[in-house]
């Protein structure tokens, strides 16, 4: 699969983000389904991505369109590869 790298420009939950771009471009990681912000535990999600990627280049390797025409897809943080899908897995399951 093709990657490329973003800054992103805003998180909105703990698994869905914004990349800058020449156009805003909603990302889903791939595998994650962190609660929503109404849901117990939904704010944290949102804070934990945050201070994982918030303002930060990553690096978006797309998977597929979801039915709202998210991009899902695989994502790492560009300065030190970190599996940001993999890191809120293991933050939710703890």
């Amino acid at each position: 699969m093709a990657y490329y790298t973003d800054k992103v420009f805003r998180v909105i939950d703990g698994d869905t983000f914004q990349s800058e771009g020449n156009v805003l471009v909603s990302i889903r990681l791939e595998g994650v389904n962190a609660p929503e912000l109404k849901q117990l535990g939904g704010y944290s999600a949102k804070s934990y991505l945050e201070s994982l990627i918030g303002g930060r280049s990553v690096r978006i390797e797309h998977q597929y369109n979801d039915m709202w025409g998210r991009s899902v897809s695989q994502v790492r943080r560009y300065s030190d590869g970190l599996d940001v899908n993999h890191a809120m897995i293991q933050y939710l399951n703890r």
